[in-house]
């Protein structure tokens, strides 16, 4: 793409669109001295979800209601980008053509109560009225205050702010991240810890979408941000994988520490809390929790030699922790000695478990034969690195 060439961006009309849209411009600019910003040629474009705005989301039906008329002019070509807050973006593809080709730093992807009365969520008085037109967010204050009641509330963060200071609500659940980029996060009575109100999937985080082989990604690529971008195709791919969108009471939240990712994922009709562990290791390809992607791998946890094993180790009563896959691709997803299980803090002062490999190629010297270490099972599970065993090899 030439210099002289405009990048026409596509955008919703809202202030936090063009807020987020705008604070993108700056920080390009910030990162290359040659750009200038009337490169920029930004088309507001109004999506399904601005026109019907008196509704639920879900009782208008369709996937990508912020977004749909975005990804269309992208696909004709009538403008080059799309700036979008990640939550809205569909994990399933309307358009295999279009991609993500830019993710900016995320912002703290926590709720945020904004109440009248100044009290937080869990000392507001019985009956009080809040205000969301969220699925998941009913559904995690439902399950948390069941004498709170839900009321319906649509329109851009200046619009609901307005509706709760003329007292239609008592108060509101908003994003955290939404407020802070529109520098209202002053008026957050309280940020709602993940414990209790676990975020959407991406929430927080703008992306930048176009046609798949984009010249404009050479120049996003000073300001893309690898560990939202990783962290959030985690989220993303849980959402897939269940069949799931914006519109479903589902929240993800993943989190890189130390070369894994550690995300849960909550249900919030029951409440009922899933921890998974997705360990980001380069070189290799990682699957987790595979029981619950297809009942393929069922025959696998039904091996008569290892279940032998099992029993004669644990008894009869034992259960089933996980089921996963690595593929170290080739040349790389070398291994240094490690434990895979250490002591949790629980009320049982001890456990044992099993760890049985299941093989798919054969092993040799050559692509990476297993060690182990006698009798490290019995060494303090305390250890955080494995280099006393290093002269034992």
């Amino acid at each position: 793409m030439s210099e002289l060439q405009k990048i026409v961006v596509g955008i919703r009309g809202s202030n936090l669109s063009q807020t987020q849209t705008n604070l993108l411009i700056q920080e390009l600019l910030k990162q290359d001295s040659n750009l200038k910003e009337d490169v920029f040629d930004i088309k507001t474009i109004k999506t399904t979800g601005d026109v019907h705005n008196t509704h639920r989301l879900d009782q208008i039906g369709g996937k990508g209601l912020f977004i749909k008329e975005i990804e269309e002019q992208i696909m004709s070509g009538k403008i080059d980008i799309g700036v979008h807050s990640m939550k809205d973006v569909p994990a399933q593809d309307v358009y295999p053509d279009l991609d993500i080709i830019c993710w900016m730093q995320r912002h703290k992807s926590n709720d945020a109560l904004i109440s009248n009365s100044g009290k937080s969520f869990m000392d507001l008085p019985s009956g009080s009225v809040i205000g969301t037109s969220s699925i998941r967010r009913r559904s995690q204050v439902l399950s948390l205050r069941k004498d709170l009641s839900i009321k319906l509330l649509r329109g851009n963060v200046d619009t609901r702010i307005q509706k709760l200071k003329n007292n239609e609500y008592d108060a509101v659940i908003l994003s955290l991240a939404g407020l802070a980029r529109l520098n209202l996060d002053h008026l957050a009575t309280e940020e709602l810890e993940h414990n209790l109100f676990l975020p959407s999937a991406c929430q927080g985080a703008v992306g930048v979408q176009a046609l798949k082989g984009s010249e404009v990604k050479k120049i996003l690529a000073p300001i893309n941000d690898l560990k939202t971008q990783t962290e959030c195709m985690a989220e993303r791919r849980v959402l897939k994988n269940i069949n799931a969108n914006c519109n479903s009471p589902v929240s993800i939240y993943a989190k890189i520490i130390e070369n894994e990712i550690s995300s849960l994922e909550i249900q919030p009709d029951s409440y009922r809390k899933i921890d998974h562990t997705y360990r980001y290791e380069k070189g290799t390809n990682r699957l987790s929790n595979l029981l619950a992607k297809n009942n393929v791998f069922y025959p696998f946890i039904n091996i008569p030699d290892i279940l032998f094993c099992v029993y004669k180790v644990l008894g009869e009563n034992f259960r089933l922790s996980s089921l996963g896959m690595r593929e170290p691709l080739k040349g790389s997803g070398h291994q240094g000695l490690h434990i895979d299980w250490l002591q949790r803090k629980t009320k049982i002062s001890k456990f044992f478990q099993v760890s049985a490999f299941i093989l798919l190629d054969n092993v040799t010297k050559y692509n990476g034969a297993p060690r182990i270490i006698p009798q490290s099972h019995e060494k303090l599970v305390n250890i955080k690195s494995t280099s006393e065993f290093q002269h034992k090899r």
